[in-house]
């Protein structure tokens, strides 16, 4: 049966007078119900991000139910990136939200149809204020973001992670006069608070997190780096291998909820300069953390982590290699679902300083291995992905010349590998 799907149309309304220029944002009818839908691929790239824009983050709560999150830029090599939303309906993409203001989604998560978080940061690198966002199945509405103590001018939002509609985490990091610190907040059904994280404080120290994902109300992980290089950022602009993204030794920062507090947990680090970028659970017995290590801050590696319950334990994992020599491989994304299907994304330096490819890793129930994906740009990058019916994945980033990207996704298949 055709699925019937009412196009969403853009609509202006007055967004907090920390936007500049406003939102934009894109209201829907109620579609009909369809026994089978196509999910995005090759051919059907997202409308709303022209070259130079990128996507960081992708949700799916069925194949024509789809949102990405990330950047549009209309002059790469001059403008700064724009926050935006877009959803695909199992027919076509359509922009949702464009925030007119410097700034980028870095995190986006779906608990239902009608129950959707949307995190980042309007500003720059230097200057910038938390975005949140939430969409509730008719429009998308901006969120009040709590006061933020010691705040010296700069705090941003980089995944989101929602379990109910009165329990949903944000995490990402704040400024303060002596380093960035970890930033949690949490949805009650009615305000975001700020709640107390666990910091590695120290001089020179500047910690952030990078990925959240809760099981429960008494068990929610989350993840990222306890000594980042200041100022690099969330928007990973400094090429791996290059002296400013191995600026100092780095190691991996775990922290779980345990339905009063959160606390760093043991977690391993095999390398000098190592850190987290996502995690996910399944259960309270299962999930998986994944980032880079490495023993110099320069030959990077893939680095996967798996919690059986009882501890963090390294997983091994595949690295690209060029003429089988290994080259710098990162992972950004993972995602796992208890019905099975485990994958995880991220980029590989192969061609020179500036060259990148794309990689797609798949856990088979015993060993991850490397999947096949497009490349079909100078640059390619993917940073968000997540999972669909059957066991597929849809990979969410970049693509083409170092200064002229194009957001690109990629359908993942078992079998058939990305296109």
């Amino acid at each position: 049966m055709r699925e019937l799907t009412a196009r969403r149309t853009l609509a202006a309304f007055a967004a907090s007078a920390a936007l500049t220029g406003g939102l934009a944002t894109a209201s829907a009818a109620t579609a009909s119900a369809a026994t089978a839908c196509l999910a995005p691929g090759p051919g059907a790239q997202p409308l709303g991000f022209p070259r130079g824009s990128e996507l960081t983050s992708v949700t799916a709560h069925s194949p024509c139910d789809v949102w990405v999150g990330g950047g549009q830029s209309s002059t790469p090599a001059t403008d700064p990136f724009q926050p935006l939303v877009e959803h695909w309906d199992g027919t076509a993409w359509t922009a949702a939200v464009t925030v007119h203001a410097p700034g980028e989604i870095q995190g986006i998560g779906e608990r239902s149809p009608s129950d959707v978080w949307a995190v980042g940061r309007t500003g720059d690198n230097t200057q910038a204020t938390p975005l949140i966002l939430h969409w509730d199945g008719m429009s998308w509405t901006q969120s009040v973001i709590p006061s933020l103590a010691n705040d010296a001018g700069f705090a941003e939002l980089t995944a989101v992670a929602a379990r109910g509609k009165a329990d949903a985490w944000a995490v990402g990091r704040v400024r303060t006069p002596a380093g960035d610190r970890t930033l949690i907040l949490h949805w009650n059904g009615s305000a975001w608070k700020r709640v107390p994280s666990p910091d590695l404080r120290g001089i020179g120290v500047n910690d952030w997190l990078t990925g959240v994902t809760t099981v429960s109300a008494s068990d929610a992980w989350a993840v990222g780096d306890p000594n980042a290089p200041h100022p690099a950022g969330l928007d990973r602009s400094a090429p791996a291998g290059s002296a400013k993204a191995a600026a100092v030794p780095k190691q991996t920062l775990i922290v779980h909820w345990d339905g009063r507090h959160w606390k760093q947990v043991t977690s391993p680090s095999p390398g000098q300069f190592d850190h987290l970028t996502a995690v996910t659970a399944t259960s309270r017995t299962a999930a998986w953390a994944v980032g880079v290590t490495s023993q110099d801050g320069v030959q990077r590696r893939t680095l996967v982590l798996r919690w059986d319950g009882h501890a963090w334990k390294q997983s091994k994992s595949p690295n690209v290699k060029v003429a089988g020599v290994g080259v710098p491989t990162t992972l950004s994304a993972v995602a796992a679902s208890p019905a099975g299907g485990t994958w995880a994304v991220g980029t590989a330096s192969v061609r020179s300083i500036a060259g990148t490819e794309n990689v797609v890793l798949r856990w088979d129930g015993k060993h991850w291995t490397m999947a096949t994906a497009p490349d079909p740009g100078a640059v390619n990058q993917l940073r968000g992905v997540a999972l669909i019916a059957g066991g597929d994945a849809l990979a969410v980033g970049s693509s083409g010349p170092a200064l002229f990207a194009q957001a690109d996704v990629l359908s993942c298949g078992p079998k058939s590998g990305c296109r």
